[in-house]
């Protein structure tokens, strides 16, 4: 093998190999130093048998193989033109032991030029085989090489190779660059490539993570210097979602894989179904039906779900150390008036004749009462330290009948009911259902008075007869959180009068109060020295979208 660099003289006909000849001739006589120096590959080809093709189409091709060479002479095809240099006085020397026969002007022609190198080789085999001979100027030939190809022209190109150590240059960029290179399916580097390579047909292909691959093809000849730059088209399909939730992630299809927000995320094109979401928010769906190369910008408002919503709401009312409370409602009281005592000694008594009027001994209180309560809270805990309510009406209708006992004058009645309670030492329990409702009871002791008034007995002067209680009362009822302020409550109440034998009271409620939040820091101490693991006593988010 001779590596050297190549150039290309290409004489692909007589004339034109004869006009080429003559001019290299005339620079050889008159600088011979100079011929000397730039070598010359003489070529000579053959056609052997199996090989169904002709002597020009051997010499045409590689003609083509040699075209670009530029460091030295390749003079191809001189057969039959040996006249016309004995014509212009170039003798024809001997023959050069081995090579070919003296038929042949090949030699006069290498000597006359100072040919470096004389080769001589014959195709045959389906044009798939060479058989080569390879001599110099000096008369020393090597033996013979034997080249194969997959075709003419392949084998034309091995040839090439190995007897010149031609090479051609190839220069690959691409659009993204950073893109694989390959050569006929072996990577080679990445864009941009610069790449020095031996003559011959080649299978490229440049390819990138998301791209349709670039796949071309390319013949190097001698001194070639190819430049590819490769655009490569998008494969996918991109979209970028701008969202401000924080933990916001994209999900394609049914793939759980999260991908993040706020830059593009690539998927195949087609129909795709695109979910934003984020723990604690409901989820945004969109159906989308998406090209190749495509690009997106989708903009999302992600709303906060029902759970998330009911969790900070019910952590922000468990945290709430104090409510104040304002009711208003109707209250009945039995209370025993018979026997009940004024200054003047009276009592009150029933008519006997006087029960269908609903009168009987005690009687009732009926009036509209009014209550203010604060209660103390930490987590399912309610305390009432202190609180009351007072009941004030006109003398209900049932309470006509009564009659004063000893009375005097006839005809003077009751005329109005009052009545007063102040609740102490009272506990409870809640439960937040949810952000909305809360049920709870509160039991405990109370203490009150009823009373009823009596006018103009004696000497135009008014006279109260009062009952005084002692009782254990229960309410319960629920609450109605408009938000983590205000709420509205209704409460059922239900008392025994424990100093008069367990004589009940009964009353129905509705009012309004709030929700004070815990500046104090009470609720965060309590909650640091008794810790609980209770799951009410936790805020909690909804758990995160399961795709």
């Amino acid at each position: 093998m001779l590596a050297r660099p190549l150039a290309l003289l290409a004489l692909r006909g007589p004339s034109w190999v004869l006009g080429c000849l003559l001019g290299l001739v005339l620079s050889a006589v008159a600088a011979p130093a100079a011929a000397q120096e730039l070598p010359t590959f003489f070529w000579t080809a053959r056609v052997g048998d199996g090989c169904n093709t002709s002597r020009s189409r051997v010499e045409s091709l590689l003609g083509e193989v040699l075209e670009k060479a530029p460091d030295a002479r390749h003079i191809v095809g001189v057969k039959g033109i040996g006249k016309e240099l004995v014509e212009r006085g170039f003798p024809l020397p001997g023959c050069l032991g081995g090579l070919s026969t003296c038929d042949s002007p090949a030699e006069a022609v290498v000597d006359a030029m100072a040919a470096s190198t004389l080769i001589d080789f014959t195709v045959k085999d389906g044009c798939r085989r060479a058989e080569v001979t390879v001599a110099d100027p000096a008369g020393e030939t090597k033996a013979p090489q034997s080249f194969e190809g997959k075709d003419l022209r392949e084998l034309l190109f091995n040839i090439a190779n190995d007897l010149t150590g031609s090479k051609g240059e190839l220069t690959i960029t691409s659009t993204p660059s950073g893109a694989t290179v390959s050569i006929n399916g072996e990577a080679k580097g990445e864009t941009p490539a610069h790449l020095l390579l031996p003559l011959g047909a080649y299978k490229l292909q440049v390819s990138a993570d998301g791209y349709f691959p670039f796949d071309t093809s390319a013949e190097l000849r001698a001194g070639d210097r190819i430049s590819l730059d490769a655009a490569l088209a998008r494969s996918y399909a991109a979209i970028t979602v701008f969202s401000e939730t924080q933990g916001a992630s994209v999900y394609i299809d049914e793939d759980p894989t999260p991908r993040p927000i706020n830059e593009p995320v690539r998927f195949e094109p087609g129909d795709r179904k695109l979910t934003v979401a984020a723990p604690g928010f409901n989820p945004l769906i969109a159906n989308l039906h998406v090209v190749a190369g495509e690009e997106r910008d989708m903009r999302v408002v992600l709303f906060e779900s029902e759970a998330t919503l009911d969790a900070r709401m019910r952590s922000q009312l468990m945290a709430s150390p104090l409510l104040l409370q304002v009711r208003a409602g109707y209250l009945v009281s039995s209370s025993d008036w018979f026997g009940s005592e004024s200054s003047g000694g009276r009592k009150l008594e029933c008519p006997t004749k006087n029960a269908e009027l609903g009168c009987t001994d005690g009687g009732a209180s009926h009036g509209f009462e009014l209550g203010f309560d604060p209660i103390f809270t930490w987590r399912n805990w309610e305390l009432l330290p202190l609180g009351g309510s007072v009941a004030f009406a006109g003398a209900p209708a049932g309470i006509d009948a009564f009659k004063l006992k000893d009375e005097p004058l006839d005809g003077v009645d009751p005329t109005e009911t009052s009545s007063w309670r102040i609740r102490f030492l009272q506990g409870g329990y809640r439960r937040l259902l949810n952000r909305y409702w809360e049920p709870h009871v509160l039991g405990g002791f109370a203490f009150g008075r009823n009373a009823v008034l009596v006018g103009s007995i004696s000497d135009t002067k008014n006279v109260e007869f009062v009952n005084d209680a002692f009782a254990l009362e229960v309410r319960g009822g629920t609450r109605f959180h408009f938000n983590s302020l205000v709420y509205a409550t209704g409460d059922l109440m239900l008392a025994s009068n424990l100093s008069q034998g367990g004589q009940p009271w009964f009353g129905l409620t509705v009012g309004v109060g709030i929700n004070l939040p815990d500046q104090t820091g009470l609720t965060s101490w309590l909650n640091r020295l008794l810790p609980s693991n209770a799951t009410e006593d936790k805020e909690s988010t909804s758990p995160p979208l399961d795709l």
